[in-house]
Parts: structure tokens; C-alpha cells; sequence
């Protein structure tokens, strides 16, 4: 931050210029990357396991014996995001006469759109293309759109460059021992950094039986053929098929266009 002061006549040297800076950040969630597995006492029930007596069987024993019911596992991408805030203000206090005196300022606020190292992140959704999953008699349409694919812009929103704030203040005396004041500002919310890396995790089942009756894979070795990849972005919109998800608008809310405007906060004071 940088202070410059200037005097001159009722003009106090209180005349003030700053700068501010930027945020980056990494992070990956996972819920399950141990995976998740039930038991239950159908796998050790009789005479059948796929039809047992509703007294047999015991879900601990089929823990001990390592026959699941269900089971999976999850896989996810970590993400690295960035956020480059620029703030610049001036500030000037004016005195007017010996009894008033004005405080005056502006703010220029600026926040890059949010990108991801890899352009893993939805950047809004394809309201109007058709979807590549047609099904006869329907008219399917829409997909998530990707940052930095099909000639989209690698941050998730588009940036806004009028975020001019101004700042006002008043001092005015009444007598020796009263004095009024006042003040005004705008101020924009910064944005903390969210991407939606959908298509960048996946989860795995376990197949604990083919029939309902023999175990298949146990709990030693419950993924044999290994987990399935995540698939990634795709300029199809296929990546979005059969899954939740969202994308990410200018407030940081689910299902918001990439347009919406920074959200503004007005105060005022009197005392």
C-alpha cells in the first residue's frame, strides 16, 4: 500500500492510494477413498442366500468371513484453482469550511473469473444444443460446457470491469463539544475460488454376486479388474450424462449463468 499527502489552504494532507492482491488454492474431496462396504446376513443365511430364513444368518459373521453385500470405491481428481483480486482506491479528505469537512473516496474492484490449472471445471451449461442421448418420441437438449473447450474462455465466469465503489463522509461541527457525522459506501462481495470439476471422479462398484447365491468378489480382493477412470470433460457433453453436478456462476451458486453480476453491499451511517 502506497500514502500520499498533500496540504494547502483548508485542503488537509490526508490523500490516500492502495493497492490489494490475489488468492490461489488446491484441494480434492474424496468420501470414500478406502471404499464403502455393507454386510448383511442374507450372505450367511439359509437354506439359500438368495431366499434365507429371517432368523439365519448374521452380519457380523458375514463381515468375519469377508462377503460383503455392496461395496464401492471413489476416485477423484484433485483440482488447483486461482483467483488473481485487484483492489485500487483514493481517498481524499476536503474541508469545505472550518465547520465541514468531507471525506470523499473510490474503489475499483476487479476479480478475474476463477480458473483451473487444467481447465477440469464446467463453465455454464448448453441450454439449447441437442443432447447426445436421444431417445425416439423426445427432444433432449443441453449439456455442461467446459472451460477453455470449444473456444470458451478458461475462467468459469465472465469478468466484470465496472465494479467502481464510492465512498462518502461528512464531519460537520455544531459546537466545541458536538459534532455530526455521516457516511455512504458501495462495496463488492469478493468471490472465494469454486470449480465444479464434474466428470474428474468416479466411483466403482464391487460385484459381491452373479446370481444372488455364490460370492464373487471378496473383500481381500474386492476390485480385481481394478477402478474405473474417471472420464473426464467431453466437448459431446457426454461427461454429464447420468450424473450430478453443476456449474459454477458469477455468485459461486449452483446453476447460475456465467453472467450474473457481483453481488453489492450499500451502507450507511448517521451519528
Amino acid at each position: 500500500m502506497t500514502d500520499a499527502g498533500v496540504g494547502r489552504g483548508f485542503h488537509p494532507g490526508d490523500r490516500r492510494l492502495g493497492v490489494d492482491c490475489y488468492f490461489r488454492g488446491n484441494f480434492t474431496t474424496n468420501n470414500n477413498p478406502s471404499g464403502n462396504f455393507s454386510f448383511a446376513n442374507a450372505q450367511t443365511g439359509g437354506p439359500r442366500a438368495d431366499t434365507p430364513v429371517g432368523s439365519s444368518g448374521l452380519a457380523m459373521a458375514s463381515f468375519m468371513l469377508g462377503v460383503p453385500s455392496s461395496g464401492f470405491i471413489e476416485s477423484a481428481t484433485g483440482v488447483s484453482l486461482q483467483n488473481v483480486y485487484s483492489g485500487l482506491f483514493i481517498q481524499d479528505d476536503y474541508r469545505v469550511t472550518s465547520k465541514l469537512t468531507l471525506n470523499l473516496g473510490l474503489r475499483w474492484d476487479h476479480q478475474t473469473p476463477t480458473t483451473e490449472r487444467y481447465d477440469r471445471t464446467t463453465r455454464g451449461f448448453a441450454y439449447n444444443e441437442a443432447s447426445p442421448l436421444q431417445i425416439p418420441g423426445m427432444n433432449l437438449r443441453g449439456g455442461l460446457l467446459y472451460a477453455g473447450t470449444n473456444g470458451l474462455s478458461r475462467g468459469i465466469y465472465d469478468p466484470d470491469w465496472k465494479q467502481f465503489a464510492p465512498r462518502i463522509g461528512l464531519a460537520y461541527t455544531l459546537s466545541p463539544k458536538t459534532v455530526l457525522r455521516a457516511g455512504y459506501s458501495l462495496s463488492y462481495i469478493a468471490l472465494v475460488g469454486m470449480v465444479y470439476p464434474v466428470g474428474y471422479s468416479n466411483s466403482t462398484p464391487m460385484v459381491t454376486t452373479q446370481d444372488g447365491i455364490t460370492p464373487k468378489d471378496l473383500l481381500r480382493n474386492p476390485f480385481p479388474n481394478g477402478q474405473l477412470p474417471p472420464i473426464g470433460n467431453s466437448p459431446t457433453r457426454l461427461a454429464s450424462i447420468g450424473k450430478t453436478g453443476g456449474f459454477t456462476g458469477r455468485s459461486t451458486l449452483s446453476y447460475n449463468p456465467p453472467t450474473e453480476a457481483t453481488r453489492r453491499l450499500r451502507s450507511a451511517s448517521f451519528y
